[in-house]
Parts: C-alpha cells; sequence; structure tokens
C-alpha cells in the first residue's frame, strides 16, 4: 500500500503532473512570495495554507511535499516584511497576510487554474503560524479545520516580559530572531504584543472557537513554545469548549521536530485523512 509519508507515487501523469508554482499574492500594496506544491491528476483538491514561524527558520516544506503526495496542494508564503517578501513585518499584518492568502485561493479564476477546491481549504501553522491559523479561525467561518504545530501565544511573553531580568534575556534572543524581519524593532515585538492583549491570547480566545475540527500537536521537549505554558493552556479550553472536534498530539522532539519529522507528517496526514 502506498505511503505519502515515506513513499514517492509510482508512474507519471504527464497531462497533469506534479509540480510547483511560483505565487506571488499582493497584500495591502505589498507583494507575498511563496510557492505551491501542486498535487498530480485532473480537477480541483483539498489545499493546506502552512504557515510558518517567528521568523521562519523552519518552514515546513517537507510537510509540503508529502501533502502533495497525498493528492493535496500546498501552499508555502513569507509574510509581509519576512524572508524577501515586501513591506513592514508585524504580528497584525501576519493575520491579515493569512486572510489574503485565503482570498487569493478563493478566487474563482485562481481556484480554477492552481486546482483548488475552495470547500476545504486548512490552515496548518508552526508556532506563530499555529497562533495566527487559531486567530484566523475565530473570524473566518469557512475556515472549518486547523492545525496548530508548537503553537506560540503572544501573551505569555507579553508576561514574561514584565520582569526585568526576563525581559532581556528575551531581548537578547529577539535580536537575532528579528534579522530576516524588516521593519521591526525589538521594542516593536512587546509593544504589539502589549497592544494586542487578549485579543493575541489565543488560551483566551480558543474558548470562542465553534464547529471546527482541531489538531494540537506540541513537542515534549520544546523551550520555545513550553508545553506548560502555550500548549496545556489551549488543550484545556479547547476541551472544555465542547463545540470543537479535538485532536490532541504530544510528540517527543523539540520545537522544530527535527528529530521527528516523519512522526509529525503522519500525524497531519491522518488527521486530515480522519474526516
Amino acid at each position: 500500500m502506498f505511503d505519502p509519508v515515506t513513499q514517492d507515487p509510482t508512474g507519471t501523469n504527464p497531462k497533469n503532473p506534479t509540480r510547483i508554482e511560483h505565487i506571488i499574492m499582493n497584500s495591502h500594496g505589498s507583494d507575498l512570495y511563496g510557492i505551491m506544491y501542486r498535487a498530480r491528476g485532473k480537477g480541483a483538491h483539498p489545499t493546506a495554507v502552512i504557515l510558518h514561524g517567528f521568523p521562519g527558520h523552519e518552514r515546513n516544506f517537507d510537510i509540503g511535499q508529502t501533502l502533495c503526495r497525498a493528492g493535496w496542494n500546498s501552499l508555502i508564503f513569507h509574510y509581509r516584511g519576512s524572508w524577501g517578501s515586501e513591506g513592514t513585518f508585524s504580528f497584525q499584518r501576519v493575520l491579515q497576510d493569512v486572510g489574503t492568502a485565503l482570498s487569493f485561493l478563493r478566487n474563482d479564476k485562481k481556484a480554477r487554474r492552481l486546482g483548488v477546491d475552495a470547500d476545504r481549504i486548512v490552515l496548518i501553522g508552526h508556532s506563530m503560524g499555529g497562533w495566527a491559523a487559531l486567530l484566523t479561525g475565530l473570524s473566518d467561518e469557512r475556515v472549518e479545520e486547523i492545525g496548530a504545530i508548537a503553537p506560540f501565544n503572544f501573551s505569555v511573553l507579553g508576561r514574561l516580559g514584565g520582569d526585568k531580568l526576563t525581559r532581556k534575556l528575551i531581548e537578547r534572543d529577539l535580536k537575532e530572531m528579528i534579522r530576516p524581519l524588516k521593519g521591526i524593532t525589538v521594542g516593536d515585538v512587546f509593544d504589539e504584543i502589549w497592544r494586542g492583549g487578549d485579543d493575541f491570547d489565543i488560551s483566551l480566545r480558543c474558548s470562542s472557537l465553534k464547529d471546527k475540527r482541531v489538531l494540537l500537536i506540541g513537542a515534549e521537549r520544546d523551550t520555545v513554545s513550553i508545553p506548560e505554558l502555550h500548549h496545556q493552556p489551549v488543550l484545556e479550553v479547547l476541551k472544555e469548549n465542547g463545540e470543537v472536534d479535538l485532536t490532541d498530539v504530544m510528540i517527543d522532539s523539540d520545537h522544530s521536530f527535527t528529530d521527528r519529522r516523519i512522526a509529525l507528517s503522519r500525524a497531519i496526514l491522518e488527521w486530515l485523512e480522519d474526516r
């Protein structure tokens, strides 16, 4: 039996092959750059929008390839001000850019050209991308399935930043992390998180999620999205919610699942196929 997680498909489809598309989307006047792995075969395919983290050193191209082998399209793009995309980075712009990607894929002309089933577009986000996926699911009724991989809850960072010594340690790390991002300083990071307040807190906001399928994946050895601070509070809120079809997975790995990429892909694909 063919296993898209560990095997290449046999044969070819010359008329409708697996292929990569270079994608440019305009978001509020700035071009976002990305790629789409297009599944082989004629017609519309379910499509995953894979959202990277802050700043996005792990962009999960392997997950996109796995899903493509399984018959899914996968769109991976860079937010404004990150990794060469135009504009200035901010967390609010990240949320806007996710909305831009969804509108792009739902456009009838583009959906036909790219072979996108606009009725099944799934958000799968890692770290900040998981945060953005969950918040987008709150505001977009058409997003019915959300995968949050080691989601980072920025309200936690805001609370920790209130302690002077802890803030200095966080600032030291942030100075390196923001290097691939344009138009943002360490001070801007904290200022926006504090302005976002409860609106940025996924452990609070997820109580309002309704009629969604949610995959929550945590990493036991995560020192960034520490499970006790980030994963567990969101999990508890989703369990209490009662209106979410929740799947919770914990994998023995680090924040980027560096040594468990196959296990990560397997968990995502099984969840998608379990609908």
